[in-house]
Formats: structure tokens, C-alpha cells, sequence
């Protein structure tokens, strides 16, 4: 789905510095770098996350991060500042609110206006309208004038042990143009 945004909006995947939130093993890294997307930066909170993607994906990353976003030092603070990002991916770590808002309003505006935004949801998550939703921990999602959602796909992310299926959706939208509104604030 991103590389089709990318194309549709006259792009080259190869020009998006992407800042990839709970990089996790490297897996969603390296399928980046499969389709093409050369300036990769990860960020992390658990340290064997980066042991294993330097071992299992080596080279896929200019930096990878171990550091909690809500509490960056500021080196770090000053090397994501400057870096341009340009598209933020997140796979598997907003729905359960494993990052934070705090950490994801952050890394949020560390990226440019009308930068690309890839995340997955868990289905059950998205659809819900409890304060347990994803709605509701990530109010930007549905603010238009932050974040408008460009496309969505539901599909089969795993199965349970039992054998029920997982679903999840998986959203790519666009951070709105820079302006005192279109930055997450707390």
C-alpha cells in the first residue's frame, strides 16, 4: 500500500526517509528496503530488539535507536530533528497501546508536512468506540485537520493458537500541512 502512494502521487519509494516506530526485530525494516526504500532509521525500547535486527538484517538500518521516545536525550532528540523525515511506519505497537500517545505525538512531529503515515490496528481495536480504542488513545486519527487517511486494508495478520483468525487494518494517511493545529500536542 505504500509503495502504491508513493507512485500514485508521482514519487519514487527510493526517496522516502522513513522513520520506522517499535522497529522491533527488523522485519518490517527489511521489507522496506526490499521495495526499494533506501534511508531507513529505527527506533526501539527493548535492546535485544536492535541485537536481533543487526543480526538477522544487517545493514537495513542507517541508526537504530534504543531509546523511549518520550524521554529522548538529546543527541538522539537532535539527530531525528534533523534527519527529514519524510513517512513514519508503525506495525503492531499502536493498537495495544505498546507506544504510547505521548511517544507516538513525538515522533508524529519529528515528520514533515504531508509526509506519508503507515500503521496496522488490530480490527477488533479500530472498530471499537469503548475508551479501551484505538480511537480513543489516538485521537489524531480523527482529526482531519492533523491526519487525513488516504486507504484502508482489512486482512488476516495471524492466526490465534486456537486457530481463529487475527484480523487487522492496515491505514496509510497523510500528516497534514504544517501549521499550529496539525501537531500532536500533550
Amino acid at each position: 500500500m505504500l509503495k502504491e502512494k508513493v507512485t500514485e502521487a508521482g514519487g519514487n519509494i527510493e526517496d522516502l526517509v522513513v522513520l520506522e516506530i517499535g522497529a522491533g526485530s527488523g522485519m518490517v525494516g527489511k521489507a522496506l528496503a526490499d521495495l526499494g526504500v533506501k534511508s531507513i532509521v529505527g527506533i526501539d525500547i527493548v535492546p535485544e530488539a536492535k541485537e536481533v535486527a543487526e543480526r538477522e538484517y544487517p545493514g537495513v538500518y542507517e541508526n537504530y535507536y534504543i531509546e523511549n521516545l518520550i524521554d529522548l536525550s538529546e543527541t538522539t532528540q537532535e539527530a531525528l530533528a534533523n534527519r527529514g523525515f519524510n513517512c513514519i511506519v508503525c506495525v503492531s505497537a499502536l493498537g495495544f497501546n505498546h507506544i504510547p500517545a505521548q511517544a507516538w505525538a513525538k515522533a508524529f512531529n519529528m515528520i514533515a508536512p504531508n509526509s506519508l503515515v503507515a500503521f496496522n490496528v488490530q480490527k477488533e481495536r479500530w472498530e471499537d468506540n469503548s475508551e479501551n480504542s484505538f480511537l480513543a488513545w489516538h485521537p489524531w486519527v480523527g482529526e482531519k485537520n492533523i491526519f487525513e487517511i488516504t486507504e484502508t486494508h482489512e486482512y488476516q495478520h495471524r492466526i490465534y493458537m486456537d486457530g481463529r483468525p487475527l484480523y487487522y487494518i492496515a491505514i496509510i494517511g497523510k500528516k497534514q500541512t504544517r501549521n499550529k493545529s496539525t501537531e500532536i500536542g500533550f
